[in-house]
């Protein structure tokens, strides 16, 4: 008997049934980054959460007297090896300062005696730190991540958790006067409108200002629920086209931990500070699949039996987040808004040429859990990779011209399964417009007011000057659809319905805004 006499002898219910089973494998398929609160948060700041998902070292080769180095940002420094009090921390390390092991291993903590460190730490007689972050190899110190957060990088991300948008856009100004230049937008899945399952806080995106802090290529989360999307000691992937249950179902990957394989695609981007472990990482799937499994994830019959988006992640196709990682290296900016989006220029005379570019792209398996190679086909050729370090080669298509989403109040955003309000705030929750012609905010504020909103990032620069539009700047909000136009009995009609909405805001486009960036009716 087939399937589809299966489905055809039973009736709907048997079809109703499938449908919930495959929306409680998407449920699984994007909650990956529900990584809770864990060793890693005592040993690193909350300004970091930089946690390595393997050690550099291993127990055996922390011999006392051996040098070593400091591979992370932001490694608390203890006087003693107590995990579990905060008296103890004398400081946080800085990536490449060096040190010299005093005794043995005391669990996860070793004793060091510093030797060349740029870090400031109260002075003790005891510094313990922990072994895993350690590494023999010399470490470059690199440039500071969360320097200058006063101005936007020369490229940089914004993220409009509403309307469920990404895009990369390089700076422009001249004479004082910024006019951003979008690079590309994509759609991005955000978290899910709900709390954790220990009614601690929720699984909602955050706002703020962030920095990234970190590359990882086929990551894996701490707890190794979600193995890495390619280890050479793994079964072979599933084909191209393989849909949802293939990638979930290899119980063999790794014995006793998890079994969704590579739920944080090809790249994962760490930010800081105050991230909330909320990172930007790719998805299930190969590059030859597109879009398709995010598209599932914010399809209609998805969210009727769960909300299966993220827990807090911004998760983008594997083809993106490869273009993602050639354009922005660690120190980038990376906003992350709830707003109503607009045009300063309607006609969008700043973008000419075609709607679509190309970016070329080699993934290859250098660089496991680790900041890895990039994917970049002029990379990869330039490198010498060897062709059979090649793990798929292809040609993504991307969206070069801006296009500012409808905003729609309350539940009709909400239920749309589209973009535009994924949490169903309203109107009068919302404060400016962010211009997505020229990547900057206009008489914006977060919603932070609002339960479901929650903010990160940067505490004391909410915004980089140069993201922020005068306030007599012009704009146009994006046409609103005929079926969400007031009807002639003076409220609003949804799609599918058969008379008017007796709120009459319901389901209205976003209204323009008066002096102070706030709903007006006028």
């Amino acid at each position: 008997m087939t399937h589809r006499q299966y489905i055809d002898d039973e009736g709907g219910h048997i079809m109703k049934r499938l449908y919930i089973a495959k929306a409680i494998l998407l449920s699984m398929l994007v909650s990956a980054c529900s990584e809770q609160n864990s060793i890693e948060d005592i040993l690193l700041t909350e300004a970091a959460e930089m946690g390595a998902t393997t050690s550099y070292i291993s127990k055996e080769d922390v011999i006392i007297g051996k040098e070593l180095y400091l591979v992370s940002n932001n490694v608390r420094v203890r006087s003693s090896a107590d995990l579990s009090s905060k008296d103890n921390i004398l400081g946080k390390f800085i990536k490449g300062d060096k040190v010299k092991v005093l005794g043995e291993p005391e669990g996860i903590m070793v004793q060091v005696e510093l030797l060349d460190i740029q870090a400031k730490l109260k002075t003790s007689e005891n510094y313990y730190v922990a072994y895993k972050y350690l590494t023999e190899a010399t470490v470059s110190r690199g440039p500071d991540w969360a320097a200058n957060p006063t101005e936007l990088s020369d490229i940089f991300m914004v993220q409009n958790i509403a309307t469920e948008k990404l895009r990369v856009y390089k700076k422009s100004c001249e004479s004082g006067i910024c006019k951003h230049k979008m690079i590309f937008e994509a759609d991005f899945v955000s978290g899910e409108d709900a709390m954790n399952e220990d009614g601690k806080g929720s699984t909602r995106s955050v706002v703020g200002h962030f920095r990234v802090s970190s590359w990882i290529k086929f990551y894996m989360d701490q707890y190794r629920r979600y193995p890495s999307w390619y280890d050479p000691n793994y079964p072979a992937l599933p084909e191209p086209g393989a849909g949802v249950t293939d990638w979930l179902s290899n119980d063999d990957i790794l014995p006793g931990y998890g079994t969704y394989r590579g739920a944080f695609g090809w790249y994962t981007a760490k930010v800081g500070p105050d991230a909330h472990m909320q990172w930007t990482h790719g998805t299930y799937g190969w590059g030859a699949d597109g879009n398709k499994f995010i598209e599932e994830t914010r399809g209609f019959w998805a969210n009727l039996f769960a909300d299966p988006r993220s827990h807090g992640c911004s998760r983008v196709s594997n083809e993106h987040i490869a273009f993602i990682r050639e354009l922005l290296p660690i120190g980038s900016s990376v906003i992350k808004i709830y707003a109503r989006e607009a045009y300063a220029d309607p006609n969008l005379s700043n973008y000419t040429g075609s709607e679509k570019g190309e970016f070329d792209y080699i993934l290859t398996k250098n660089g496991v859990r680790r900041d890895g190679q990039k994917a970049g086909r002029d990379t990869v050729l330039k490198a010498g990779t060897p062709s059979h370090q090649y793990l798929e080669e292809g040609t993504l298509h991307y969206k070069r011209i801006p296009e500012a989403n409808v905003f729609l109040s309350g539940r009709s955003g909400k239920d749309s399964g589209w973009n535009g309000n994924v949490y169903g705030l309203k109107h009068e929750d919302m404060k400016g417009v962010f211009l997505v012609d020229e990547g900057r905010i206009l008489k914006y504020a977060h919603p932070t007011h609002h339960e479901k909103i929650g903010r990160g990032g940067f505490r004391n620069i909410e915004f980089p000057n140069d993201f922020i539009a005068a306030s007599n700047t012009a704009y146009s909000l994006p046409k609103c659809p005929r079926r969400y136009l007031p009807s002639a009995g003076g409220g609003t009609r949804r799609p599918g319905s058969g008379s008017a909405i007796k709120n009459r805001q319901a389901g209205r486009c976003a209204p323009q805004l008066d002096s102070e960036g706030r709903y007006s009716e006028k």
